[in-house]
């Protein structure tokens, strides 16, 4: 359960600065019962340099379907379905400063 919860918070983290972003850019945020997948596409895409690269995107999208785990089916986990997710969490821990930071720099055009 611990590690559910730690999956949960992380990736819920991660889409409230994805929200925050795309707010400050004038984005509105995605609808429906897919917006958790199409705010992580969005991040990737769009007519804005991407806010998260593909490699980056990729991971997130695993921790989504972890996150999507830990909230609806926690009864059925399988610890073994679990490696690949943390590993994905591993590597947004890596990746996902470095890719904010370029995509701050990509964006950001004050003299600050």
């Amino acid at each position: 359960m611990g590690l559910l919860h730690a999956m949960q918070a992380g990736h819920t983290l991660l889409e409230t600065a994805l929200l925050r972003t795309l707010h400050m850019l004038g984005e509105a945020r995605p609808t429906g019962e897919y917006w958790h997948l199409n705010l992580i596409r969005r991040a990737a895409t769009g007519h804005r340099p991407s806010i998260l690269p593909a490699d980056v995107a990729r991971s997130a999208d695993r921790t989504r379907r972890f996150r999507h785990v830990a909230v609806r089916t926690y009864d059925q986990f399988e610890p073994d379905e679990a490696d690949g997710a943390i590993k994905a969490a591993s590597q947004l821990v890596e990746t996902l400063v470095p890719a904010m930071a370029r995509f701050k720099a990509q964006v950001d055009t004050s003299d600050d």
